[in-house]
């Protein structure tokens, strides 16, 4: 069960950054071609970098799931019920389905990480 947290706090991170960075390089394109800078695009990009820095502690998090995974499981599912909070409160279709592709493996690998800690501790 480790690798799996492992496998999808890795990809759920990964996710999430790409989509940041990918989401942010768009919006900065399309603000510099106009002359207005709104608060709502300073806003945007506040978003984007809150992702991407929630989406490399869940990265950490699964890389930490094979080593130390009670640690990683919380680097994990912080990051998750961030985005399930800012999906719900959102409610924008698109951000609620992106957030959604991010915070699934992110949920389920901090879910698998603390489980394989519990099985790990009643071995021993």
């Amino acid at each position: 069960m480790r690798i799996a947290a492992l496998i999808l706090g890795i990809l759920g991170g990964l996710i999430g950054l790409g989509w940041a960075i990918i989401t942010l390089a768009v919006k900065i394109s399309e603000i510099n071609s106009f002359t207005e800078y709104g608060m709502q695009d300073f806003a945007f990009v506040w978003v984007c970098l809150t992702v991407a820095l929630l989406s490399m502690v869940g990265l950490i998090g699964g890389a930490l799931a094979l080593t130390a995974p009670k640690p990683a499981s919380v680097l994990m599912l912080i990051p998750a019920s961030v985005f399930i909070a800012a999906g719900v409160l959102g409610f924008h279709a698109g951000a609620m389905s992106m957030m959604a592709i991010v915070f699934i493996p992110l949920l389920v690998g901090g879910i698998l990480a603390c489980v394989s800690q519990r099985r790990s501790t009643r071995q021993s």
